[in-house]
């Protein structure tokens, strides 16, 4: 088993109430996982807003993408991104507070893996130089009945890892034609594992 190390990577990052972007350099060792934590207000004042599903939460974030040297990794909405991992591993996302008492807080916590497994030393994300593995994320603007949004980003390292393979997820979209067959080109030059 490889040593574990599990940092907070970005502590505490406020969102704006509007669409933003950032870019995060990833760690140099082997990489395992990702780990999301948004964290945002009930804005349930009237109580109509108030949302008390995850992901309510997580469509804060429209995307999420790492690439490297510029190549796509993952890249894809993290609601979609959090039911493949959650098939593969088991690991879906959690989700804390949930009440409808205004500006309490409330919270979701999800991964972005690199295996199918978490802390698995076969697959997961090799060892990379500085700068050539990032993290993007672009948000949306606050979903109804939640605002003072933060997010806090973490990452798990395996430091005596020699992964032989990791998962490259991608996002396709085709405008289907009513009423007929269509046909969806899907990526070569890698094994395909599932398509959801």
């Amino acid at each position: 088993m490889p040593q574990i190390l599990h940092t907070v990577m970005e502590p505490d990052q406020n969102l704006a109430a509007t669409a933003e972007q950032f870019t995060y350099d990833l760690p140099v060792n082997p990489l395992s996982a990702i780990i999301v934590t948004l964290r945002a207000l009930n804005n349930s004042a009237t109580v109509a807003n108030f949302k008390q599903g995850a992901d309510d939460l997580m469509s804060k974030i429209t995307k999420a993408r790492t690439r490297y040297r510029g190549a796509t990794v993952f890249d894809g909405d993290p609601i979609d991104l959090a039911q493949v991992y959650g098939a593969y591993s088991a690991w879906y996302p959690s989700q804390g507070q949930v009440n409808i008492t205004d500006n309490d807080v409330r919270s979701v916590s999800f991964p972005l893996l690199f295996g199918r497994r978490a802390y698995d030393p076969r697959e997961c994300f090799p060892a990379s130089s500085r700068g050539d593995l990032v993290l993007e994320i672009e948000t949306a603007a606050d979903p109804t009945g939640l605002d003072g949004f933060d997010m806090q980003i973490e990452t798990v390292e395996l430091l005596d890892a020699t992964p032989e393979r990791f998962l490259k997820l991608t996002t396709t979209q085709d405008t289907m034609e009513s009423g007929d067959v269509n046909d969806i080109s899907l990526p070569r030059g890698n094994k395909l594992l599932g398509i959801l």
